[in-house]
């Protein structure tokens, strides 16, 4: 992982709309104001290898060991990945 970026986890769909609809408080204190102020930029990781876009087929999980979230599965086609700060990915 690079330095500076955060992945969030399972949050659904793009950047601040997501978190505004399934953050936690202290999520949304986090993560929306950087995103709405385009200080940050939000990737979708929503396609996988076998499924693609279907998103009631996922095979991706997330599984939180301790502090540290643990994901299994491949994803592909990630908007904005290379610009990305934050990290949206459906498991």
């Amino acid at each position: 992982m690079t330095p500076g970026r955060e992945w969030l986890f399972p949050w659904k769909f793009n950047g601040s709309r997501c978190s505004a609809k399934t953050g936690s408080e202290r999520q949304k204190e986090r993560y929306i104001p950087p995103l709405a102020k385009g200080e940050k930029i939000a990737a979708a990781a929503f396609t996988e290898p076998e499924h693609g876009s279907d998103t009631t087929r996922l095979n991706t999980t997330a599984l939180k060991v301790g502090n540290e979230w643990v994901i299994n599965g491949s994803e592909q086609f990630i908007t904005n990945a290379p610009i990305a700060d934050i990290f949206i990915i459906l498991c």
